[in-house]
């Protein structure tokens, strides 16, 4: 099983510049951009202790909601600067999410009754 990535619409890069991964607790991750470096450390994003491989954690004491709060404002921002992005959700998934078909899928809707008129 694989978790989903979440990507720009076309292709993700095959090796993005910043990974982000959410099933870690707390939340990691890794860059070699120093375009990244400056997003993440904005964010709050903490180089790890003694790592010099890039690797970066979220503070052990952020909630789940703070975390999702934080990695939405990071993404933005890196997407703004031009670095691509991965972020494994853990969400188990047998395969990769399919795009979205683009065709029209019609709903039924119920004909309108007009009821008894009185004049």
């Amino acid at each position: 099983m694989t978790s989903p990535q979440v990507h720009e619409r076309d292709q993700p890069p095959p090796d993005p510049d910043v990974q982000i991964d959410l099933t870690a607790s707390p939340a990691t991750a890794t860059t070699r951009d120093p375009q990244a470096h400056e997003v993440l450390t904005r964010y709050g994003w903490a180089a790890a202790a003694g790592s010099a491989d890039g690797a970066y954690a979220l503070p052990k004491e952020t909630s789940a909601t703070d975390t999702v709060a934080i990695t939405v404002m990071t993404k933005h921002s890196l997407y703004a600067v031009g670095v691509s992005l991965a972020i494994a959700l853990g969400i188990p998934a047998t395969e990769h999410p399919r795009p979205a078909a683009g065709e029209v899928i019609r709903l039924p809707v119920p004909a309108r009754t007009t009821g008894y008129r009185s004049r």
